[in-house]
């Protein structure tokens, strides 16, 4: 027996072989080296198990369906299945509690937002000023007030934007709470 710690660990360090758990060396096939410098490519090393971000599920998937024998969680299982079926976009609205109205391409942004929301993704959201990035922020936040799970959110901002972010946050979303902290202290 050989733990994948330390088969993972001669792989990476380029050597074809392996101390094994009963002081013998046994020789890493060729084979195996090949499976499983891909995973080293991507792939972190913990208690001998491999942890990878959901960046790369999808080439993680493709590796692992030439493969023998290999378990996966179930959440891994759902969230490449997610990825499968992806149809598109989905359209979001903003809710009741948004007090305006958003034009088409704002309404695309929200969207935006919700698919890298919906899927665990990091995104930014980027436009020319003045195109109302705050506002699709703002629907959002205020859907998401919503949810009786929601997380408080923060928004950084240079000193420059925050005065107007709050009175926007007044105007679109009344309901909101907003914390203003700015300065040194």
């Amino acid at each position: 027996a050989v733990s994948l710690e330390s088969l993972l660990e001669s792989i990476k360090n380029k050597k074809s072989y392996v101390n094994i758990s009963d002081g013998t060396i046994g020789v890493i096939p060729e084979e195996w080296i090949e499976k499983f410098k891909k995973f080293l490519a991507f792939g972190e090393i913990k208690e001998n198990t491999i942890r990878f971000l959901k960046i790369h599920a999808s080439a993680l998937d493709m590796i692992i369906s030439d493969l023998d024998n290999v378990d996966i969680d179930e959440k891994f299982g759902e969230y490449i299945e997610k990825l499968k079926t992806f149809t598109g976009i989905k359209t979001h609205l903003a809710p009741k509690s948004f007090k305006g109205k958003l034009r088409d391409y704002q309404k695309a942004g929200l969207n935006w937002l919700y698919f890298l929301k919906d899927y665990s993704f990091g995104g930014i959201l980027a436009d020319d000023m003045g195109l109302g990035k705050t506002i699709q922020v703002l629907a959002l936040l205020a859907k998401e007030k919503r949810n009786k799970n929601s997380s408080p959110s923060l928004i950084i901002a240079p000193t420059s934007v925050v005065f107007n972010w709050i009175n926007e946050a007044k105007k679109f979303v009344p309901s909101l709470k907003m914390i203003n902290h700015t300065g040194n202290e």
